[in-house]
C-alpha cells in the first residue's frame, strides 16, 4: 500500500470518528468539506500534502529514505530493522510538540493510524519469513516525564496498532534513570546518556520466556522519533540480553512515528 492510498484509508477512518469542533481542518483550523459526503475532512488539502511519509527506503537498517551515517558505523546491532511512516520536518514537529507537550488528544487516533504506515513497511519485510508471533512494546518513560506529560505518546501509538493488527502489547521495559531529552544532544552524548538506561520489568521477562515457550518471537518496539536509534538500540538490547540462550529464536524490531 503506497502513501497516497494509505492517505485515504488514514482520512476515511478519522471522518467516520474525529473531527474537528466546527467546519474547519484538524490542524490549520482551514475550511475543508469532506469530499462526496456530508462530514468534514479532519485535514484541509494542504495540510494533507505536507505530510512526508517515507516511501523509498534508503537504509534497510533503520528505514531512513537517504544515506544513513549512523547504521554504516554500527558494529554490534540488536535490533533486526526499523521502519517509519514520516519523515521529521519542521511540520512534523510542529505536530509531535501539539500531541506530546501539549496533550492535544484527539490528534491521537491519527499518529496511531500513521504508525499503523511503518508497521505495514514492517510487515514487507516479513513475507518471506517463516511463521512467527508478534508482539509489540514501548519505549517507557521515567515517572518524571510520565507525571509531566499525563501519557505516554509510544504506549499510545502501540495500543492503537496492536488493536488494528490483533497483536498483543506487552510492557517489557522499565527506564532505569531520568534522561534529559536526547534532541538536543550529539551522537555520543547519548550513547553515553541511555547508557544502561533501560532494563526488563520482571514480569515482562517472565512474559517474553512464556511467548518464547510456544516457538519464534518477534518484538516490535514503538518509539515516537528514531534520531540515530541509540534509544532503540539500548532498548533492543536489554530485551536481548533477557533471553540469552533462545536469543536465535527471537527478533527485536523497531517502529517509531517518524525517522
Amino acid at each position: 500500500m503506497n502513501a497516497t492510498d494509505w492517505w485515504g484509508r488514514l482520512r476515511g477512518l478519522l471522518e467516520g470518528g474525529l473531527r474537528a469542533s466546527d467546519d474547519g481542518c484538524l490542524w490549520c483550523g482551514g475550511a475543508r468539506r469532506g469530499a462526496g459526503a456530508r462530514r468534514l475532512a479532519p485535514l484541509c488539502g494542504a495540510c494533507a500534502a505536507e505530510v512526508p511519509w517515507i516511501e523509498q527506503i534508503h537504509c534497510s537498517a533503520c528505514g531512513r529514505g537517504e544515506p544513513c551515517p549512523d547504521c554504516v558505523r554500527r558494529e554490534v546491532s540488536y535490533v533486526a530493522a526499523s521502519r517509519s511512516a514520516v519523515r521529521y520536518t519542521p511540520f512534523m514537529k510542529e505536530w509531535l510538540a501539539r500531541y506530546k507537550y501539549r496533550g492535544s488528544e484527539r490528534l491521537a487516533p491519527l499518529f496511531g493510524d500513521m504508525a499503523g504506515f511503518a508497521y505495514e513497511r514492517l510487515r514487507e519485510l516479513w513475507e518471506t519469513e517463516t511463521a512467527c508471533r508478534t508482539v509489540l512494546t514501548y519505549v517507557p518513560l521515567s515517572e518524571r516525564r510520565l507525571e509531566e506529560r499525563g501519557f505516554n505518546q509510544a504506549e499510545a501509538m502501540a495500543r492503537s496498532v496492536g488493536r488494528r493488527y490483533r497483536a498483543p502489547v506487552v510492557p517489557l521495559l522499565v527506564r532505569t534513570r531520568h534522561t534529559e531529552k536526547q534532541s538536543y544532544k550529539s551522537r555520543r552524548e547519548r550513547l553515553e546518556s541511555l547508557e544502561r538506561a533501560f532494563a526488563m520489568r520482571k514480569d515482562g521477562v517472565d512474559a517474553l520466556r512464556r511467548f518464547l515457550s510456544e516457538g519464534p518471537l518477534r518484538v516490535v518496539v514503538v518509539d515516537d522519533v528514531y534520531t540515530t536509534g541509540s534509544t532503540m538500540q539500548r532498548c533492543g538490547e536489554a530485551i536481548a540480553g533477557a533471553v540469552d540462550g533462545r536469543s536465535n529464536a527471537l527478533r527485536v524490531y523497531g517502529l517509531t512515528w517518524a525517522r
